[in-house]
């Protein structure tokens, strides 16, 4: 995944990085060589971190960086590859392909969380490309999705950022950025405690791109809470699915700082 050895986030007068030995909570989650500096701020309440590292692991047990915790399925064609631009990568076909994670208590969103991911989708559907959700089905137990989706510029020709956050009702899309044939990071962090206007902030490549109202304090936990899927957004089954790559699919229990999203984007930056 990496081109060098070390990748370093410079933070104030600190740097920020991601050590091989060293994960949230001082454990040693893997493989790869991060940094060389103590990574426990940035990573606190890091609960779902699917770097697609270790193609052993695949179809079932991939492996979850921040404890193994929560490893995840392959479905629907979802496979390793080698990317020429961050080395190991999943890859998804669209449709039914997806990477599944079966639900925790620590997935489940609560009063904040943060997810992010870096994506390269290879083309525009009007189906929706699903990037980090966990819903049942379109209106049923959703906590949090964020999905790719032609824009409603009248052309369809692009695909724009779209979130949901405590159910669809107050849907958002992001008409900035465009996203296609090439890597970019996108982050959606919600904080319940802010005002509702500033509750859900969304960044592309590490720079706030927009700011959305969320009535929602709190993500309510369903009756039956939904697995947490990377790479589609179900509709009753894994479906719309993502068509092109994904990695660094990650999950906090609490909202980062506008400075931690810059200083994650420039350590896992190709």
């Amino acid at each position: 995944m990496w081109q060098a050895l070390f990748l370093i986030a410079v933070v104030g007068c600190g740097r920020v990085g991601f050590d091989s030995q060293t994960r949230g909570d001082g454990a040693v989650p893997g493989e790869d060589a991060r940094a060389d500096a103590d990574v426990s701020g940035l990573l606190a309440g890091c609960e779902l971190w699917l770097a697609f590292d270790d193609p052993t692991s695949w179809p079932t047990g991939i492996r979850d960086r921040c404890g193994d915790d929560n490893p995840g399925t392959a479905n629907g064609g979802a496979s390793p590859v080698d990317d020429a631009d961050r080395g190991a990568v999943a890859e998804l076909a669209g449709a039914s392909s997806c990477i599944v994670v079966p639900d925790a208590p620590n997935l489940r969103g609560g009063s904040a969380l943060t997810i992010s991911a870096w994506v390269r989708p290879v083309g525009v559907t009007t189906a929706s490309y699903g990037i980090i959700s966990k819903r049942t089905d379109f209106m049923s137990n959703t906590a949090y999705s964020m999905f790719l989706w032609a824009s409603n510029d009248g052309t369809g020709s692009v695909n724009h950022l779209y979130v949901d956050i405590e159910n669809e009702d107050q849907r958002f899309e992001d008409p900035g950025p465009e996203f296609l044939g090439t890597w970019r990071q996108i982050t959606v962090v919600y904080d319940g405690s802010l005002a509702q206007a500033q509750r859900v902030s969304i960044y592309v490549d590490g720079a706030l791109s927009a700011v959305a109202a969320e009535a929602a304090t709190d993500i309510a936990v369903p009756t039956s809470p939904p697995a947490v899927h990377v790479g589609c957004m179900p509709l009753g089954t894994p479906a719309q699915g993502l068509n092109g790559r994904i990695d660094d699919a990650m999950l906090w229990s609490r909202p980062l700082t506008a400075t931690e999203v810059t200083a994650w984007y420039a350590a896992t930056r190709p």
